[in-house]
């Protein structure tokens, strides 16, 4: 079963996962006014082009194809090419939303925009199962498996008590931390294309964006297979986001009085 250690970092990492997009939306809306807009352009972002285009792409379409089966089992490869597709997919879409849709380009504009897109990866992939989770544990632990049954019936019920069984905590605190720093990430690769369009290097910046996009979702999965384990991974994930927090900080602070494109 889960320790109180370990259902202590699922609430962290759901206040992680829903708090900070949400607390820093209205943060952000409330010292710059009207980041509405940014924001859930920025969500849809992410959920357009990979939760209804890309995955559906990878699950369904791809699988039927002869070349991405023998890809899918040369695990350097196949670490590459999803690599690549999330980095196309995001910075593109990122992209085309930012100069399309997004028109009033002020740098708290950019931030609202990544972290809308950052928020709602959160969410959406770990966010609402870690919610279930936590209230999976704490019905077990102050109710019983029958009490989990009765709440989200007998299929879903088994696998969410498999799952808190087989979760240790440390996994756990992990999911919460590479969360938080995913969206560090996001806000700094949004900044990266925004300020490339607003620069006139709108190609250049661009193609950096993919190519930090691709180096890092790549090394995810061939990491491991280097005898990297999870703290050399997340160590790894921690110093792409610190390079792109003090980029976005930076930036911000140089462009602060720049308000239009």
């Amino acid at each position: 079963m889960i320790t109180n250690g370990g259902l202590a970092g699922m609430l962290l990492c759901v206040l992680i996962c829903f708090g900070i997009p949400i607390g820093g939306f209205v943060i952000l809306n409330k010292r710059e006014h009207k980041m509405t807009k940014a924001f859930l352009l920025g969500a849809a972002t992410f959920f357009i082009f990979q939760i209804v285009l890309r995955i559906p792409i990878l699950s369904y379409v791809l699988p039927n194809q002869t070349w991405y089966i023998i890809l899918s089992s040369h695990k350097v490869a196949y670490s590459l090419f999803l690599g690549i597709t999330a980095a196309l997919f995001e910075e593109i879409g990122r992209f085309i939303v930012i100069k399309y849709a997004l028109k009033r380009w002020r740098e708290s504009d950019g931030i609202a925009f990544g972290l809308g897109h950052g928020g709602i990866e959160a969410i959406l992939l770990v966010g609402i199962n870690y919610f279930l989770f936590l209230i999976s544990t704490l019905l077990l632990r102050f109710g019983s498996s029958d009490l989990v049954k009765q709440v989200f019936g007998d299929l879903l019920s088994a696998q969410l008590v498999t799952i808190i069984n087989t979760t240790s905590s440390a996994t756990i605190l992990v999911a919460g931390l590479e969360r938080f720093l995913t969206m560090i990430i996001h806000i700094g690769m949004t900044m990266l294309v925004f300020h490339g369009l607003k620069k006139g290097k709108a190609v250049l910046y661009l193609l950096i964006a993919i190519l930090v996009h691709t180096i890092l979702d790549s090394a995810v999965g061939i990491l491991p297979l280097l005898g990297i384990g999870m703290a050399g991974i997340e160590l790894f994930i921690f110093v792409i986001a610190s390079i792109l927090l003090v980029y976005t900080v930076v930036s911000v602070k140089h462009n602060k009085d720049e308000q239009t494109i």
